[in-house]
């Protein structure tokens, strides 16, 4: 799991947001929650999870945010698999020409199957032309 104070170095180092007042403020918080978030005592609620996430256009953060606030460890495992499915699923679609192919490349991770799989397993439909 990556942790929230990554993705708000991100923002700083893309130069999105200068420093953590700035990030706050694109954010809707507190410079306090901001400064909560980096010492992992806190993670970002739903709404400032969303925020972050389309600042930095990375959908996973809402899953990382979700996982860090889970309240039993199973809670936290299915948010993080969220996150990393989201993470592939933008990574597939930044370098596949063609949405169908993605499309089926994220169904097959989100089943948990490896795409090589998909000529020889039924559960994983869907067109790749």
């Amino acid at each position: 799991m990556k942790p929230v104070w990554m993705y708000l170095d991100e923002a700083q180092e893309r130069g999105l947001a200068a420093n953590d007042s700035d990030i706050a403020a694109k954010l809707g918080v507190t410079k306090a929650a901001v400064c909560e978030w980096r010492k992992g005592r806190s993670a970002p609620a739903e709404e400032a999870a969303a925020r972050l996430a389309e600042l930095i256009g990375k959908p996973e953060v809402m899953a990382e945010c979700a996982a860090a606030r889970a309240k039993t460890p199973e809670g936290r495992r299915m948010w993080e698999r969220l996150a990393r499915i989201a993470a592939a699923a933008v990574v597939v679609a930044a370098v596949t020409p063609h949405e169908s192919y993605a499309a089926v490349k994220m169904q097959c991770a989100y089943k948990g199957l490896l795409f090589s799989e998909l000529t020889s397993r039924h559960e994983c439909s869907g067109s790749i032309h």
